[in-house]
């Protein structure tokens, strides 16, 4: 159950992924369902030769987007923008900021551009000489378990996909009772208090009878033994320690939970 929950999870964080990225493209007059399959193959040939996953690979792609305002020239620039975070050893999202902003500085006419390299910023002519510096870096850097674990996350988000209306029906029908109880609560504001007051006190009276139930044995040993040594002594120390418990309980408000239980 909690692998499925997992799974579930998976596929409902693509969803997300692949909204993020379809609202990118519609501010650049592109529908993802036109580019779909295009791109889903270069996406998944890129995860297999470098372990990048599809999810990183769409928010670099998206925020190259948003730099550029346009998917072809963005989608060129996303191999480039994988080599450099792996050449730096950065996240593939602060690579496509670097990249993007040396982008823009070349578009507005600079005759060099400054990429962040770990603490140091590494000065370029263009983008070529960049890509002469890190072109292919990704891949030759690809960790077989990266790839591994990419693939069965791709495997886990299949299986979870099909668990995604489930999951949605019952995310609404939580709410659903969760608002209803909320204009409850709403409405009857002492007897909630009385409520919450009373379960909580049944939840202690549940952990003492559980605790009993544990050194139950033992009372009976020790009670074998009062009475045996004591005689008609023993009852009687048992029965004034069953009053006091009793008063105890008495003191602690139990007796008027239990009353509230029964009502």
């Amino acid at each position: 159950t909690a692998a499925l929950g997992l799974m579930g999870k998976a596929a409902i964080d693509e969803e997300i992924n692949i909204k993020h990225l379809q609202v990118a493209l519609k501010g650049v007059g592109i529908e993802y369902d036109s580019v779909k399959d295009s791109l889903e193959a270069v996406i998944a040939t890129t995860q297999r030769k470098t372990g990048i996953a599809d999810n990183a690979q769409r928010d670099t792609l998206a925020r190259l987007i948003l730099v550029t305002k346009d998917y072809d020239k963005a989608l060129k620039l996303l191999p480039l923008a994988l080599d450099l975070a792996s050449y730096s050893q950065m996240n593939t999202a602060s690579a496509a900021t670097y990249l993007g902003k040396a982008y823009e500085e070349l578009e507005a006419g600079a005759d060099k551009i400054g990429i962040r390299m770990g603490t140091t910023t590494i000065y370029f002519k263009d983008l070529d000489e960049v890509q002469r510096m890190v072109g292919g870096t990704a891949e030759a850097m690809a960790n077989p378990f990266s790839v591994l674990a990419a693939t069965m996350g791709d495997l886990n988000e299949a299986i979870g996909s099909f668990l995604i209306p489930t999951i949605k029906d019952f995310v609404n029908w939580v709410g659903a009772i969760s608002a209803g109880i909320q204009n409850w609560v709403k409405l009857n504001p002492e007897l909630a208090k009385e409520l919450v007051f009373t379960t909580a006190k049944l939840g202690g009276l549940l952990l003492v009878i559980g605790s009993l139930i544990v050194i139950v044995p033992k009372i009976i040993s020790l009670v074998t033994v009062i009475t045996g040594l004591m005689g008609p002594w023993g009852w009687a120390i048992i029965g004034v320690t069953l009053v006091v418990t009793y008063l105890v309980a008495e003191l602690l408000g139990l007796s008027k939970v239990m009353a509230g239980v029964k009502d």
